[in-house]
């Protein structure tokens, strides 16, 4: 064994291998360095974005490409300690680089221009509910490869940005309010419809405005009318903050006041998360 170490040695250049030793050990303090100076930049541009921008996905961006740019330039720095190569050698190199790593990783950088494009173009913003395929949820954060989302239930969900910028997102929360519709019958024989219709608008106008909207107001339609009843449906508007059980206690209310009144279906959107603008 010590025959074998011998001859290794012999082999190898002690100058070399110091001088390797000693550019691996300032290639990793580089590293460190950058990273720690890039996570303290992009703490700082967003916050410095926040005070003096109201577009919420602008720290975002701006934070996100400062801390991209920085890897870039820390791996440009690390070439040129190894090589020794000038920078036009390394931008040269770092091109060549760049097309075979873009064709390697073509999802990756599908994820970041969707992400760049969705906070430019801003369909939606942190805070907003929004429905992506089949998740729904409200936008906690948007990064440079996914949205992140909070489901009613608790669960975060990361969507790739290439599925939220390629597929039909529904903004719940784009118009502060949301419709919900409730279907009901009413006897044919007794009271008008207009007299039951003032009767329903006086019981939901009496809800304060956080549950039901004052504008637009509820109003009653007709949908179809048979021998014994008639078909109809309620439509109120609500704030985006609504408590989820809006429908249900205008529905408990409406048949307490008017109990000749069947309820037979009732569409309503989600309610948005506490937190949502």
């Amino acid at each position: 064994m010590e025959v074998l170490w011998d001859r290794l040695l012999k082999l190898i250049d002690q100058n070399q291998l110091v001088e390797l030793l000693g550019k691996t050990i300032l290639s990793l303090l580089l590293l460190a360095l950058f990273l720690v100076l890039g996570r303290v930049l992009r703490t700082s541009v967003r916050k410095v974005v926040n005070r003096t921008s109201r577009n919420a996905n602008l720290p975002i961006l701006l934070s996100n490409l400062v801390y991209v740019a920085l890897i870039i330039v820390a791996a440009l720095s690390i070439l040129s300690i190894y090589t020794g190569a000038g920078l036009s050698t390394l931008l040269t190199l770092f091109g060549l680089v760049s097309l075979a790593v873009s064709l390697s990783i073509q999802d990756i950088l599908k994820n970041f221009v969707s992400g760049v494009y969705l906070l430019l173009e801003q369909p939606f913003s942190i805070g907003d509910r929004i429905k992506v395929r089949d998740v729904e949820g409200q936008v906690e954060n948007i990064e440079i490869r996914t949205t992140q989302l909070h489901t009613d239930d608790g669960v975060q969900v990361f969507i790739p940005n290439s599925i939220v910028f390629s597929e039909v997102v529904t903004n719940r929360t784009a118009y502060r309010q949301r419709l919900t519709t409730i279907r009901f019958t009413m006897p044919i024989t007794g009271k008008s419809f207009e007299e039951f219709s003032q009767e329903i608008k006086g019981c939901v106008g009496e809800f304060e405005a956080n549950k039901v909207s004052k504008d637009p107001g509820p109003q009653v339609f007709v949908e179809s009318v048979n021998a014994l009843t008639t078909n109809c449906k309620l439509d109120l508007w609500s704030p985006t903050s609504a408590p989820a059980t809006t429908a249900t206690d205008v529905i408990l209310a409406l048949v307490k006041k008017l109990p000749e009144m069947e309820v037979t279906g009732v569409t309503a959107a989600a309610a948005a998360p506490a937190t949502a603008k």
